[in-house]
């Protein structure tokens, strides 16, 4: 692909670090580089991240406290951060910088304008919504006073053969004395395909090339509340499928938008299940015991939290800490990336190709 820049190891500081998707990205995108710290105040990401990551410095503190001479004296060349999404998305009542959560986002901002030794690459991911907000604004208008190059992403794992659909928003930035007024003063135009990884490729990978073997896997099965009340709203795929609905930190709480359900009767197919006489059957049905009965034998479970890392790109070596339960799990990779898509758009920022 393309040539990478591996002149030195690279330094990186996460910031709202998570489960350390960003971290899992950067070694998956093939470059040297050092970690020199990650920031979280979430208690439960942070144990997964020192699990996983034990030897990395990571501070379990607002990144408000941060100030610029703390910044310039680590001098980090890579900055990576996925900020709070709440303030850009629905159920977080769309307040944007007039949210609480987004004034550690704002200060970094205004870090990031007054440092002597600002990072030479920055990487900032966030929900489908971003594009749309004040806070975008303001990261664009502090990108450009500081000499960035930015280039704008809207993009989905589905884009890149992987069977789960999770648009995001990606800003990518690479500093640089040499551009021109005008390349500082233009709008980026949002984009929806990286040059190098084409979104036309009809070939996708399965569903079931993602789960765990039967053995040592703890299945939950969709309980009986949800297939007599919410069964319609159910998305239900199975192991031959080759999509998924996006998993969210609410996932197994709630039946619909929240993430699929995994339909184990291999006899059934799922991709035009809600037109089929099932469902048909389903809404006639005059009472919960009958729709239970109805559903039940499609054997329908709910995804491991392993299964929901496998497709958010989650390399075999992360693991579960022995003290974090499977819920815990679930909203810890619901508000985490995916590694895949995330790596190649580092390879590409820390590409000649740039």
């Amino acid at each position: 692909m393309e040539s990478l820049e591996v002149e030195r190891n690279w330094s990186v500081l996460e910031f709202y670090a998570g489960i350390g998707g960003m971290h899992f990205a950067l070694r998956a995108c093939g470059v040297p580089f050092k970690v020199v710290g990650a920031f979280d105040i979430n208690t439960t990401t942070n144990q997964i991240y020192a699990h996983n990551f034990p030897n990395v410095l990571l501070h379990q503190r607002n990144i408000q406290v941060l100030t610029t001479k703390t910044l310039d004296k680590i001098n980090a060349d890579i900055w990576t951060m996925s900020p709070p999404c709440q303030p850009f998305t629905r159920l977080g009542k769309k307040l944007d910088v007039e949210d609480r959560r987004t004034d550690s986002f704002k200060i970094l901002m205004q870090n990031l304008v007054e440092m002597q030794n600002p990072p030479r690459f920055i990487l900032l991911e966030n929900v489908k919504g971003f594009e749309t907000s004040e806070a975008r604004e303001l990261l664009i208008e502090t990108l450009q006073k500081r000499s960035y190059i930015v280039k704008e992403y809207l993009l989905s794992p589905a884009q890149f053969q992987i069977p789960n659909s999770r648009p995001r928003y990606y800003a990518l930035a690479r500093r640089t004395e040499g551009a021109t007024d005008v390349e500082l003063s233009s709008q980026p135009t949002l984009l929806t395909e990286l040059p190098f990884a084409s979104s036309a490729s009809t070939c996708c990978h399965s569903v079931g090339e993602y789960l765990q073997d039967s053995a040592g896997a703890e299945y939950e099965l969709v309980p009986d509340k949800f297939l007599g009340k919410h069964g319609i709203v159910l998305d239900i795929v199975d192991r031959r499928s080759t999509r998924s609905s996006c998993f969210t930190k609410s996932y197994t709480q709630y039946a619909g938008g929240t993430g699929s359900v995994l339909c184990t009767n291999d006899d059934v197919q799922t991709d035009n299940i809600k037109t089929s006489s099932l469902f048909e059957r389903y809404e006639k049905c005059v009472d919960d015991e009958e729709r239970i009965a109805l559903l039940r034998p499609l054997g329908l479970r709910f995804f491991t939290p392993r299964e929901v890392a496998n497709i958010m790109g989650f390399p075999s070596t992360f693991e579960q800490p022995p003290m974090t339960s499977s819920r815990q799990m679930y909203k810890a990779l619901g508000n985490s990336i995916n590694v895949v898509v995330v790596s190649l758009l580092l390879r590409y920022l820390l590409s000649a190709e740039f």
